[in-house]
This record gives structure tokens, C-alpha cells and sequence, in this order.
């Protein structure tokens, strides 16, 4: 295989690194723990998004030929609203104390 001709090797590196998911730089990124209040919201928010799915479904077959447009343009604006309004309502149920969280999650893991 050719490599390509790129100027900056360590820089191509660098991003195929990140690309390749290289642990060195997952373990980076800071990664948050959901309480117990997020966890069933986030169940809650997949039987929502199954739900408008299947809603979408049943609702464009009914246009024969063009049920593919219909579906996406039925189904897209709905789910991209639903998850703006969840990742907005995840943020408000997270916790101001981290200690709080901590005892949720060693309360939930036992």
C-alpha cells in the first residue's frame, strides 16, 4: 500500500492515532457517570425514540411509492428534537455534588 504524500508525518500520526481510538489518548477524555435519576431517563428517552420509530413507520406506509421521503421526513425532525430536548434534561438531572453521585453509583453497583 502507497503512503500517502502528506508534509506533516507527525500530525498524520497524530490523527490516525486518534482514529484508530489509540487508549492513550481515550484515556484522556474525562468520562462521566450517570446517577440513578440519568440512567432511567436514558431507558425512558429509548422507549421514546422506539416508539417514534415505529409511530413513522406505520404512518408513511399508507404513501405507497414514496414512503422512504416521507419516513425521513417524518422520523428525522422528531428524533433530532427528542434528543436535543434529552441531552438538555440529562444535563438538568445531573447532580451539583460529585460526591452524591459517587455514593449513588457504589449504592447501584451492589
Amino acid at each position: 500500500m502507497e503512503q500517502p504524500n502528506i508534509k506533516d508525518k507527525k500530525l498524520y500520526a497524530v490523527v490516525l492515532d486518534m482514529l484508530l481510538l489509540n487508549p492513550k489518548y481515550r484515556s484522556s477524555r474525562k468520562k462521566k457517570k450517570f446517577n440513578a435519576k440519568q440512567k432511567l431517563f436514558v431507558l425512558l428517552l429509548d422507549m421514546i425514540v422506539l416508539a417514534e420509530l415505529a409511530g413513522c413507520m406505520y404512518w408513511s406506509q399508507k404513501f405507497g411509492e414514496s414512503i422512504t421521503a416521507m419516513f425521513l421526513k417524518t422520523y428525522l425532525p422528531i428524533v433530532i428534537g427528542t434528543l436535543i430536548i434529552g441531552k438538555f434534561c440529562l444535563n438538568k438531572l445531573q447532580s451539583k455534588d460529585p460526591e452524591i453521585d459517587q455514593k449513588e453509583l457504589a449504592a447501584s453497583n451492589k
